[in-house]
């Protein structure tokens, strides 16, 4: 186990959006991409659940 001091990468992984494959949201607040997108996203997620 690596003590306090030792450190680490300070860096935070940043989401990419699966409809407009940008940085720092996801697919549920995406307002860039094309909105027949974001329905068969939506279609097929809502497939998957259940």
């Amino acid at each position: 186990m690596k003590s306090a001091l030792e450190g680490g990468s300070s860096r935070k992984k940043r989401h990419e959006c699966p409809i407009c494959h940008e940085l720092g949201h996801r697919r549920f607040t995406c307002k860039n991409g094309n909105p027949e997108d974001i329905a068969a996203m939506e279609a097929a997620r809502d497939g998957l659940s259940t």
